[in-house]
């Protein structure tokens, strides 16, 4: 709940907030941190846009890692903060070898739902 959220960042033996989330969530929760009378460290893992850098002897001596890479992506349909989310490599004919072995494995990803009944 955002009240219980809020009730805690501004509570003042909070001494610093860790969170995981939305972006627009952590950016309120890191706005009332810093209007404290003490302000606090905020520490947000936010929107889960994570770099990955793929160097070219990871390309060449890796066949699975485009089979690897959207195993990351998808792991719990998708939601995890750690999943890949920005790539990074250079323009080589293995990297566009990656790139299409990758759409292909994602083509083949079945929807998941994100909620159970109840």
């Amino acid at each position: 709940k955002r009240e219980l959220g809020q009730a805690l960042v501004t509570h003042p033996k909070i001494k610093a907030v860790g969170f995981t989330g939305s972006v627009s969530g952590g950016r309120a929760l890191f706005n009332l941190a810093q209007q404290r009378p003490e302000p606090i460290p905020f520490y947000g893992e936010l929107g889960a846009i994570n770099p990955t850098f793929i160097l070219p002897e990871a390309m060449k001596n890796n066949a699975s890692l485009a089979e690897q890479f959207v195993a990351s992506m998808t792991m719990g349909c998708g939601q995890f903060c750690t999943k890949p989310g920005v790539v990074f490599a250079l323009n080589t004919p293995e990297t566009q070898a990656f790139i299409e072995t990758a759409q292909a494995l994602i083509r083949q990803q079945s929807p998941s739902t994100l909620l159970t009944q109840g």
